[in-house]
């Protein structure tokens, strides 16, 4: 039976294999396939990997030789071997390369390979943090001892400079409310001046009045002489019968040439006869002056300027007393100010403003001179007097003829009609006018007293105002003499298309003076920032001071002899990395730190800049000085006291007194600042060290210049109650140091610096002395990071590719890595410095 079995039973070995080999050698060809794949897959992530890296050896290097700084080369020659790189990767899949009589030993060489790259656009070192990343990296390893000594707060860091600064904010501040002040008595002094102008003009339209009157009455009274004299009754009788006399007068001349009789009756017609041009010239010589008087008075018109007087004499009126609420609200501030401050200021300060205490008591006295309604009626009453004047000379009045006609008909002989004319006192007194109080108690009378230089106070209000006038013009000359002082230096401008290439060359206009930042206050709380913002920007500061250069690069103190006196010598120093500054690469090379502070393409624009902020700064501390060292404290406190003193003579002086004094005290003291100031700034551009606070007098440099606005100064065996204030001293670099941390923030430090670096990278690689666009190498070119695929297929013998899915994919993070597609698996890497 058996062996009959399966006899006719053919084909059930295949099904045999169909059913149960099939099975298995697919299972075993996906398991092959799927092994074999996840190890391409392998091989394709490194080798993305590896590009990556190969990549990223491609730096910049005269970048990193300058500046230290880490980014993928920009230059084709890089390029190309960048694009090399891949092939030789690619031989990981393909060992034996292209060359086909070597055998290869992996068994996916002949897999289809594709790499790619590209810049990560975040990682530009135009990008804020990226670029402070790679300088703090640069920095911690070249001055981790400074650092530490730094956030240590050991003396003379930079943290301890700024800790200095910020100990003086107070006394800074308590500077800008008086200065705020002196500037609102300065204001209120010039305002009161107005206001005094004004009322003279207006006393001077009382006696323009009267002068008027006198003139006009004057001419109308010549006018009176001579129509009533007996002389102008016989011209006028001679006009009425000129032909019958001038006929006696021939016949009477023709009958004693012919020696014969004249009747009784031709004699008297002759006698009548009159010259008429030379009466006629006699009347106008009497009448021409008169007249011209009248009329030249009229034709200053004084009348047209009193509305406008009277308006203005009550805006001066209400300025005045603003000024007087804005200086009380001043004083508030102050004192508020003074709560804080040292003990020297606040004592100085209190001492000068003391009397202004009793200034609001004053706020009513001169509007009231304006709310007078009699006052307000002489507009009116100027304009009938306007009408009544030239109605008078020029235009007739009430039917009668103007004196100007009347004159000419008078001369003329032809005088018809009414030939009445006003010329009494009681008709020229009907213009009428509110005469403004003169009596000893008035505001007028007291502030003639104290503006009119014959009388005692004017003459020391005159006094006090030359003493203020004097220091002004020192404080003038000191700013002028730092301001437009020559600058000594070769730093190169940026020319106008390369400032387009660039990231923050920006600012524009005219650089201040330093006078301005020191009326304008300058304060340093800006430093309180969180502590890495702070150590970052500490990094970045050093990083900038290390790399580039400033006006006093390159300078040498050298001392000479036993004198004191020093002079400087020219030095060639290095950056950081060991790279000499010059020329040749910096290209504003004498101003670079200047730029990162001040942002203009024109170097001396930026080289004024930082000077200006910094004698800024200094006027401000000198400044404080002046209430500090005991000397010149004293004598600027007697010579304001002196000038208020004699002011306060008149009952206006109690006023104005005060006044006075701040504006004489702000004056010397802004004068003493100034000349210290100029010295200071001599020494810092040598490159010398200069005190930051001053408290004894010889401490000072311009005790020489003094005796011009104080006179004589002899050195007190007194001194400052600041004695326990350190005694620290801060080069040019230094306060510039410090200007940058505390003015500038990290971003527009960043951006100007990551300017010089684009200037002095293609500077390096230029051969002509300016450059000019497009630029070479651009910052914002570099890349410190690039994205990586490699793409590579493996044709499958067994395996579908939608199973191939379910192995290959997996979460959404894996995706953004690895991918399958189109028979293609790709890795993406991120690789960066």
């Amino acid at each position: 039976m058996f062996r009959n079995f399966g006899k006719n039973r053919h084909g059930i070995i295949t099904v045999f294999v169909v059913l149960i080999m099939v099975p298995v050698v697919v299972i075993t060809g996906i398991m092959v396939d799927v092994a074999r794949l996840k190890l391409f897959a392998v091989q394709t992530a490194y080798a993305s990997d590896s590009y990556g890296d190969v990549i990223l050896s491609e730096y910049d290097n005269l970048l990193k030789e300058l500046y230290g700084l880490f980014s993928v080369t920009q230059n084709e020659a890089g390029l190309k071997a960048i694009d090399d790189y891949a092939d030789y990767i690619g031989y990981s899949f393909k060992p034996n390369g292209d060359r086909s009589e070597l055998s290869g030993s992996m068994f996916f060489s002949d897999a289809d390979v594709l790499f790619q790259y590209e810049k990560i656009e975040a990682s530009s070192l135009t990008n804020e943090n990226v670029f402070m990343t790679q300088v703090a990296d640069y920095m911690e390893f070249r001055i981790v001892g400074q650092v530490i000594n730094e956030m240590g707060d050991v003396d003379d860091g930079v943290f301890d400079m700024i800790e200095q600064f910020n100990k003086m904010e107070e006394d800074n501040e308590a500077i800008d409310a008086f200065n705020d002040i002196g500037e609102s008595s300065e204001k209120l002094l010039k305002e009161i001046d107005t206001y005094h102008s004004l009322l003279l003009s207006l006393k001077d339209y009382e006696k323009y009045l009267e002068d008027l009157k006198t003139a006009v009455g004057a001419y109308g009274g010549v006018l009176t002489e001579i129509y009533s004299s007996n002389d102008y009754v016989k011209y006028k009788k001679f006009l009425d019968n000129k032909d019958k006399i001038l006929e006696a007068k021939r016949e009477k001349e023709q009958l004693e040439a012919a020696d014969e009789e004249v009747s009784e009756e031709i004699k008297e017609l002759a006698e009548q006869y009159v010259d008429v041009e030379t009466y006629r010239s006699e009347m106008r010589k009497k009448i021409d002056p008169k007249s011209k008087a009248a009329v030249d008075l009229l034709d200053r018109d004084l009348f047209r300027d009193i509305p406008r007087m009277i308006d203005e004499l009550k805006k001066s009126a209400v300025k005045i007393e603003n000024y007087i609420t804005e200086i009380k609200e001043e004083l508030e501030v102050l004192d508020k100010k003074l709560e804080k401050c040292s003990e020297d200021v606040r004592k100085g300060m209190e001492e000068d403003v003391k009397e202004m205490r009793t200034i609001a008591d004053f706020s009513q006295m001169f509007i009231e001179v304006c709310l007078n309604e009699e006052l307000k009626d002489n507009k009116g009453n100027n304009n009938r007097n306007k009408i009544y004047f030239h109605g008078l000379v020029y235009n007739g009045i009430d039917g009668y003829k103007a004196l100007n006609v009347l004159a000419n008909d008078i001369i003329s002989g032809e005088i018809e009609g009414n030939v009445y004319w006003v010329d009494s006192a009681a008709d020229v007194n009907k213009a009428e006018w509110w005469k403004i109080p003169e009596g000893p108690d008035s505001l007028y009378t007291k502030l003639q007293q104290l503006y009119d230089s014959n009388t005692e106070a004017g003459k020391k209000k005159k006094d006090a105002d030359e003493t203020k006038e004097a220091a002004n013009n020192k404080t003038d000359d000191a700013v002028k003499q730092i301001s437009e002082e020559e600058e000594d230096t070769e730093a190169r401008d940026i020319p106008a298309d390369v400032v387009n290439e660039l990231k923050d060359c920006k600012s524009t206009g005219e650089v201040p003076s330093f006078f301005d930042y020191f009326k304008n206050g300058f304060s340093f709380k800006n430093a309180g920032q969180a502590g890495a913002a702070i150590y970052d920007k500490f990094l970045m500061t050093e990083y900038d001071f290390g790399m580039f250069s400033s006006r006093v690069t390159g300078i040498k103190e050298k001392s000479e002899g036993g004198d004191g006196s020093t002079e400087t010598e020219k030095i060639v120093e290095n950056s950081l990395n060991k790279v000499p500054m010059s020329k040749d690469i910096n290209y504003l090379y004498g101003a670079e730190l200047e730029y990162i502070y001040g942002g203009h393409a024109e170097s001396q624009k930026n080289l004024a800049a930082a000077r200006n902020t910094i004698c800024g700064v200094r006027m401000t501390l000198n400044f404080i000085s002046t209430y500090k060292i005991k000397e010149v404290n004293d004598a600027i406190k007697a010579i304001a006291q002196a000038a208020a003193s004699a002011v306060s003579a008149t009952g206006i002086g109690a006023f104005a007194a005060p006044l006075v004094k701040v504006a004489v005290s702000a004056a010397l003291r802004s004068a003493v600042a100034a000349l210290e100031t100029v010295e200071d700034w001599k020494m810092l551009k040598n490159r010398e060290d200069v005190l930051l606070f001053k408290s004894e007098f010889d401490e000072l440099q311009c005790v020489d210049a003094l005796g011009d606005i104080l006179g004589p100064i002899s050195k007190s065996s007194g001194g400052s109650s600041d004695t326990k204030r350190k005694k620290l001293k801060m080069s040019y670099e230094d306060y510039l140091r410090v200007l940058l941390f505390v003015c500038k923030d990290s971003g527009t430090i960043v951006s100007r610096t990551s300017d010089l670096i684009t200037l002095n990278v293609n500077q390096s690689q230029n051969k002509e002395d300016v450059l000019s666009a497009p630029l070479a190498f651009h910052m914002s070119d570099t890349f410190t990071a690039v994205k990586t695929t490699c793409k590579a297929k493996l044709e499958m013998v067994v395996v579908p590719e939608y199973m191939l899915d379910l192995f290959l994919n997996g979460n959404d993070t894996q995706k953004q890595i690895q991918s399958y597609d189109d028979g293609y698996i790709s890795y993406t890497m991120i690789r960066g410095y």
